[in-house]
């Protein structure tokens, strides 16, 4: 099997500021992971927006903009090279944490243009999911387990920590993993991962996960509790709109092919969430072959739907891929609402091309790590399969 060849990074910043979009995308022979500026405001029409019965743009092709930095894994070689990034909401345009295989990261600071040296982490992820509450970093496996005899952590926090008489400084903490680990139905079939995550009322990270439901972890007490037995009807990570008083992502059903509502605060433990909109044609139609999609809240009911896709043909016996590209499509969604109706009006689209054969997707908080191998094909969306193969 031949190495990664490309990886793909989005990320959204803080609200505070003019909402932008990162992209970074990795060299295939040296591996660098390189960061750009997506430009999210020009995604979105002056007001008045386009009706919402007009005919939807058409999408625009534009190349990708230049980087703004580079990561470079310790490896070039192998798949220890792979790095994990997570995005740290603090004011202004936040800070990108990169780690690497052992746990090794450092922080780059959006704003300040400006590297920092970390603490590890106590134990390398894999596939991880990341959600900041209150300036803290809280990093979780997508794949839980329970430690074992040389303490492995699924579940860290990364923290500034403000000594009395001495300067401060980043740290790691790790967290009690989930509960549902120790359940008898959370066997090696992967039924624990997790498929779709919120943070509900400001502090508890809510995470639902396949054949074990949901569960709720509060980061003020720091315990965690079985939500229900149902699912969120989500697909990766699910935001809240305080305009709209619900929570906004790309929906588990389909594949995450719609963009939807819910409000996850009226979920009992036996009544699940309630949908209260579905929108299938929130963004354009394309031909291609839907690799993984998800939702970036930009402030206000503003989003941008993010839609990776491989368009082309490839000739399965003779493993010809060449015919095959893959691309993404950026989708300005402003969600409205018109005498009591929620709808998703459709802004602008913009496509860029990217290096041929980028085969796996893992989909973080707000991030998009896209890597690709020329011998098979698979991907993961959300997290509904922990893989999942194309058919060329």
């Amino acid at each position: 099997m031949r190495w990664p060849r490309d990886e793909v990074l989005t990320l959204r910043t803080s609200a505070v500021t003019t909402p932008r979009q990162y992209l970074a995308a990795a060299d295939g022979l040296n591996r660098t992971n390189t960061l750009r500026r997506i430009d999210t405001p020009s995604l979105f029409r002056p007001t008045p927006p386009r009706k919402i019965m007009d005919t939807p743009a058409a999408i625009q092709d534009a190349p990708l903009p230049k980087p703004i930095m580079s990561f470079y894994p310790p490896h070039k070689t192998d798949l220890d090279g792979t790095m994990c990034f997570f995005l740290l909401k603090n004011g202004g345009e936040g800070k990108v944490i990169a780690a690497d295989h052992t746990g090794r990261s450092v922080l780059y600071d959006l704003g300040l243009h400006a590297i920092r040296a970390m603490p590890s982490m106590k134990a390398p992820k894999c596939m991880p999911v990341s959600l900041t509450v209150r300036n803290r970093l809280y990093v979780l496996d997508r794949i839980p387990s329970l430690p074992d005899g040389r303490e492995q952590q699924s579940f860290e926090v990364l923290t500034f920590r403000q000594p009395r008489y001495d300067y401060g400084d980043w740290r790691w903490r790790s967290l009690d993993v989930p509960p549902y680990l120790s359940e008898p139905t959370c066997g090696p079939s992967g039924s624990g991962h997790i498929q779709s995550y919120a943070l509900v009322a400001g502090s508890n990270i809510c995470i639902s996960t396949g054949g074990v439901g949901s569960y709720s972890f509060d980061t003020k007490k720091r315990v965690w509790s079985k939500s229900g037995d149902w699912a969120l009807p989500f697909s990766g990570l699910a935001e809240y709109v305080p305009e709209h008083k619900l929570w906004f992502g790309m929906s588990s059903l389909d594949r995450g092919r719609a963009f939807c509502a819910s409000d996850l605060a009226a979920a009992t433990a036996v009544t699940p969430p309630l949908v209260h909109g579905v929108w299938e044609d929130a963004t354009p139609p394309i031909e291609g072959d839907l690799l993984v999609s998800y939702a970036v809240h930009l402030g206000g009911g503003k989003f941008c739907i993010v839609r990776f896709l491989e368009v082309g043909t490839c000739e399965r016996l003779l493993m010809d891929f060449d015919t095959v590209e893959t691309i993404v499509v950026f989708t300005g969604v402003e969600v409205e609402r018109c005498a009591g109706v929620l709808h998703a009006v459709q802004h602008k689209s913009v496509r860029y091309k990217l290096a041929d054969n980028h085969i796996i997707h893992w989909v973080f908080q707000r991030t998009i790590l896209l890597l690709g191998y020329p011998y098979y094909v698979g991907y993961y969306v959300g997290c509904e399969q922990i893989v999942s193969f194309l058919k060329c």
